[in-house]
């Protein structure tokens, strides 16, 4: 069982049985022992869709939002950021540990290292085209680019006053 806090301080315990199973299935349409089949269909819809990540997650804690009185909304508005991160995380490893045979959960495990391996590569590339682009942006180039100027500043104030009168 692997445990998150929100972003009110409340502990969840994020449980997968077959009844939690079941309610996500039911629930969400998404049957979480297929996490890594079908080129890793459901491991991929859990990284990219937060409102399916935060309805799953909805379906394995309901009973005990029920027991503190908190409402699907209220457990919902408690989930941003790292803690989303973390219940996401909670979420992975308690579904690799719901497999009975050891040598799934370990094949799932290195799937899904594999997967953040290359997450993580792929966010690096990303950032690095980002910082280039960042560094390579002038005033003179947003101001092309928006009102398509090519002379210089003083010109452009000018042109745009004349035309308003």
């Amino acid at each position: 069982m692997k445990k998150f806090t929100d972003l009110e301080g409340r502990e969840w315990k994020v449980s997968l049985n077959g009844w939690t199973l079941q309610g996500v299935k039911n629930g969400c349409n998404v049957l979480l022992t297929k996490l890594v089949e079908d080129n890793c269909k459901v491991l991929a819809a859990i990284h990219e869709d937060p409102l399916l990540l935060v309805s799953i997650l909805w379906y394995m804690v309901e009973d005990q939002a029920i027991e503190q009185g908190v409402t699907q909304k209220d457990f919902s508005m408690g989930l941003a950021g790292d803690v989303l991160y973390n219940a996401k995380d909670c979420l992975i490893q308690e579904t690799i540990d719901f497999f009975d045979d050891p040598a799934t959960r370990r094949n799932v495990t290195q799937i899904v290292d594999r997967v953040k391996e290359l997450t993580k590569q792929i966010q690096t590339e990303t950032e690095n085209r980002l910082g280039k682009a960042l560094r390579e942006i002038s005033p003179e180039s947003v101001v092309k680019a928006t009102i398509g100027y090519s002379g210089n500043m003083r010109e452009s104030v000018a042109s745009i006053r004349g035309s308003t009168r």
